[in-house]
């Protein structure tokens, strides 16, 4: 997402020209991988996401614990999170409306196979 990207690589108060930026990223990665995808399950990679970027939600979700100055948990950077698996519900899943499945997990916590810390996050199209 060009606005979580944005924040990701500049900060809390990324410039216009940041934004553009981040903008003219997003429409490249559209341009090669679409806009939506034709796969059901994605493992790993980078959030396709119809709102917002996952990723970016889980670190500054309060379950993370308290955060430090960038909004991210205790110090941490933005790579030290990672997309688990995504999954377009479809048909499968009624009661979301074109819904996608997300679950991020810490690097740290996939090295110690501690998958119960995986953050989940639910959104609809």
């Amino acid at each position: 997402m060009p606005e979580s990207f944005a924040l990701d690589r500049w900060g809390d108060f990324p410039e216009d020209e940041h934004f553009e930026l981040a903008d003219e990223i997003s429409d490249a990665w559209a341009h090669v991988g679409g806009y939506r995808p034709p796969w059901a399950l994605q493992i790993g990679g980078h959030p396709v996401s119809p709102q917002n970027d996952p990723v970016h939600y889980a670190r500054g979700s309060e379950e993370t614990g308290p955060s430090e100055q960038g909004g991210t948990a205790h110090g941490e950077r933005p790579d030290d999170w990672a997309l688990l698996a995504t999954w377009r519900c479809g048909d499968d899943v009624t009661e979301l409306d074109s819904g996608v499945a997300h679950w991020v997990i810490r690097r740290r916590d996939v090295a110690a196979r501690r998958f119960d810390r995986v953050h989940r996050y639910v959104e609809m199209a």
